[in-house]
């Protein structure tokens, strides 16, 4: 199976921000708690939006205990690895369809410019 490369980018560029976020939020010594928890819930926010939204669509009241392998930041890392992987995925699809129209706009200015000289 061979995977997307914007898809990849996409994954990558968020798993550099991720060990980011978190290297700041567990190791740094200067940061008080407050702040390596701030750091930590932007390194899962998007999957922590996106699940959020889906329970509330789907009409679920709370969110899963504190005690629950869903409340992990490995989970939040893997959802959010997904969406990024997807994003990815779909700005290049949507790339592939306009390249010819922008080849061909591309075509067309250069034409137009070679005429103006």
């Amino acid at each position: 199976m061979k995977l997307n490369k914007g898809g990849l980018i996409c994954c990558g560029m968020y798993t550099a921000c991720f060990l980011v976020l978190i290297g700041f939020g567990y190791f740094v010594p200067f940061a008080d708690p407050k702040t390596g928890g701030l750091y930590i819930a932007l390194a899962m926010m998007p999957a922590a939006l996106f699940l959020s939204v889906l329970g509330v669509c789907l009409g679920f009241r709370d969110f899963p205990s504190p005690d629950s392998w869903m409340n992990s930041v490995a989970f939040f890392y893997a959802v959010s690895l997904i969406m990024s992987y997807l994003f990815g995925w779909t700005l290049s699809a949507i790339g592939r369809r306009l390249a010819p129209r922008l080849d061909r706009l591309d075509e067309h200015v250069l034409d137009r410019l070679d005429k103006d000289m």
